[in-house]
């Protein structure tokens, strides 16, 4: 198998981390710029990432799909799938309202379309929309260790990541949110974490705290 994945993807590192968790025997093709992506784009038709190729004739695209394939094919003692509603939230509504306003506009455009100016009016948009968001998880994780109750899982991770691709653009207003940064601190000694947590986008470094265990 090969995992086609972009690094400051929140969906792509979701996949990677339930890679390494599982212990699934996998390449990884990390997509650094727009030549990489046209390659991938050469012999598939639609968005590819993130992507796990299976074999020579199947592939798989959207988190929520592979992760449900790995779900079925793999064990998973380690880590709760059920947590469908909260990787709705994260992975198609929190990316859509937050990290493509906030991420796209500050990184992405300019590696995939080119040195365009950001929006700034999307930008503080998604910024808004940020504060909605952690205030409905600061509330959850006020009661509860994860936000599946008391068992670490894939809503986890899922959320995990959305917030890891915004902290390293800065723009996670920590102080401001304590039982989320509690959270977020224990999940970062994870090893899994530790990994994808070393991820660098040319260009773009992340704040000097961004690996910090404790910050």
């Amino acid at each position: 198998m090969i995992f086609y994945y972009y690094p400051l993807c929140p969906l792509s590192q979701k996949i990677r981390w339930l890679l390494l968790l599982l212990k699934v025997e996998c390449a990884l093709s990390p997509i650094f710029n727009k030549s990489d992506y046209t390659n991938i784009r050469s012999f598939l038709k639609f968005s590819p990432l993130p992507l796990l190729k299976i074999d020579e004739n199947s592939y798989l695209t959207e988190s929520l799909v592979i992760s449900n394939y790995l779900h079925h094919h793999f064990d998973h003692k380690q880590v709760c799938f059920n947590t469908q509603s909260i990787e709705a939230i994260t992975d198609i509504h929190f990316y859509r309202d937050v990290y493509m306003p906030v991420v796209y506009e500050r990184t992405l455009k300019t590696i995939f379309v080119g040195h365009q100016p950001p929006n700034i009016a999307k930008i503080n948009e998604g910024v808004e929309n940020l504060k909605k968001y952690l205030f409905f998880f600061e509330n959850l994780l006020s009661e509860y260790q994860w936000v599946n109750k008391f068992q670490f899982s894939v809503g986890d991770i899922s959320l995990f990541t959305q917030l890891m691709c915004l902290d390293y653009c800065g723009q996670v207003p920590w102080l401001t949110i304590p039982e989320i940064k509690k959270w977020y601190m224990r999940i970062k000694y994870k090893p899994e974490a530790q990994i994808i947590l070393k991820d660098r986008i040319c260009l773009f470094p992340p704040p000097p705290y961004y690996t910090s265990l404790d910050f």
